[in-house]
């Protein structure tokens, strides 16, 4: 999803990457151009807040320039640039007073002014039939990250749904366990309280996965799992109530992972 707006990515609409912070978003929250210094100051996409930020620290160099009564300096040179392909968004900040100094004066042979910089801040137009992103995300959701540092634990496990298996990312925190489609996103797509769960480990064989491999999640309140022909059922309606027994089974790639997700997950099921 895109980082700025959270807009799920489809074949249509496509991620990019802001050339100056790295972040992956859409193309409607990238419809700019700036020029950046380790590109040798050629105009390049960049997201919406990279966009404004670099855009008026240049704009305040150029008041600085414009008001300073001393000679002219010389001018920044295109190939006077930084090699590295990380440069953040700080050190963008930077580069702009780096030109403010060098690049007061009029335009020399080769070199760019200030005034030449700023003509080099582009929108990009696309269609005028934009699509309007359906972004929307409870705040629980965009309260962890997918990479949340201070998480119990987080990685990608292979969840059973709709007898298939699915890889999804998930993180647990604060004894809650939120559901990511990709480690990179900024919102889950769902968040399930853990206290009151039980985690299980499987001793048979389930879909092709050995029982290493296997854990689920039930809630000690509702009805014993069912099964029918020895084929497990993810839920069932119990006759006379609206209950129905839950289950979440999982899968991991190795029995090693497996027992650390089922510790954890058992420690933040408990109050």
């Amino acid at each position: 999803m895109c980082m700025l707006c959270l807009s799920e990515f489809t074949i249509t609409w496509r991620r990019h990457h802001c050339r100056s912070c790295g972040r992956v978003i859409c193309s409607q929250c990238s419809d700019n151009k700036a020029p950046l210094r380790y590109m040798k100051y050629q105009p390049a996409r960049v997201c919406d807040e990279c966009y404004e930020t670099l855009k008026e620290d240049m704009k305040n160099d150029l008041r600085k320039s414009q008001g300073d009564s001393g000679a002219g300096r010389p001018s920044i040179s295109e190939d006077d640039s930084s090699t590295s392909v990380s440069d953040s968004v700080g050190e963008e900040r930077a580069d702009a007073g780096e030109i403010a100094e060098g690049a007061a004066g009029k335009k020399d042979d080769g070199g760019l002014s200030l005034t030449g910089l700023m003509s080099r801040f582009q929108k990009i137009r696309f269609s005028k039939d934009k699509r309007k992103a359906n972004n929307y995300r409870p705040s629980v959701l965009k309260e962890v990250h997918a990479n949340d540092e201070g998480s119990d634990m987080s990685g990608y496990l292979n969840i059973y749904k709709s007898r298939k298996w699915k890889k999804l990312w998930f993180v647990v925190k604060g004894k809650v366990l939120y559901t990511y489609k990709a480690s990179e996103d900024m919102a889950a797509i769902e968040s399930m309280p853990l206290l009151g769960y039980e985690v299980t480990r499987f001793n048979t064989w389930f879909e092709g996965a050995e029982p290493s491999l296997l854990f689920e999640l039930t809630h000690q309140n509702t009805q014993p799992l069912t099964r029918k022909n020895g084929e497990a059922l993810s839920a069932k309606v119990i006759p006379g109530t609206e209950k129905t027994t839950q289950r979440l089974i999982f899968r991991t790639d190795t029995a090693v992972a497996t027992s650390k997700w089922v510790t954890v997950l058992r420690e933040a099921s408990l109050a």
